[in-house]
């Protein structure tokens, strides 16, 4: 059977109601929990992979990185050039090599986009057509803490996952 999707929409009011909704939540998160705000990363799946990196650079200096698993690079979010230049925001780019959303062209385009900004960009390419699986997951887990808890090493071959065959339980 298969879930429930969300779509996040471009409209400059829904990126404004998606980004103000995840300050909250941050706020809401540091008022009640012991949070060190320069370890947050931002992740989502599909359109929400590119609402996550459209919000980090939005407030780049909120996340120490951004996850986007099968989602674009936004277009026309950059807005401070000079602030994401400077803070070199990390991402994680992960889609699967049969997605037929991601083709070399816009591949070739969102590669752009992130050098003209200078981020930090990991690709992972994975086997079929879907993102979501055990193996992605597992990786940006693993992506996420190698850069929040070693300052930034996240290319450890040593770490590297393996396919493993996916439990219902």
């Amino acid at each position: 059977p298969s879930g429930h999707r969300f779509r996040w929409h471009d409209s400059p009011a829904a990126i404004g109601v998606a980004h103000d909704s995840v300050v909250e939540a941050i706020d809401a998160a540091t008022a009640q929990y012991s949070i060190r705000t320069d370890r947050i990363v931002i992740a989502g799946y599909g359109s929400g992979g590119t609402m996550a990196i459209r919000i980090a650079m939005r407030q780049p200096r909120l996340f120490a990185g951004a996850v986007s698993v099968g989602g674009h690079m936004p277009e026309c979010s950059i807005k401070d050039y000079k602030e994401l230049r400077g803070q070199k925001l990390r991402m994680l780019w992960q889609w699967g090599k049969d997605n037929p959303d991601y083709t070399p062209e816009s591949l070739r385009r969102d590669c752009q986009t992130a050098m003209s900004i200078g981020s930090r960009v990991e690709l992972r390419q994975y086997p079929g057509n879907d993102e979501m699986d055990t193996v992605v997951l597992s990786d940006l887990n693993r992506w996420a803490m190698n850069l929040i808890l070693s300052g930034g090493q996240t290319s450890d071959d040593s770490n590297r996952s393996h396919p493993v065959v996916y439990s219902a339980n």
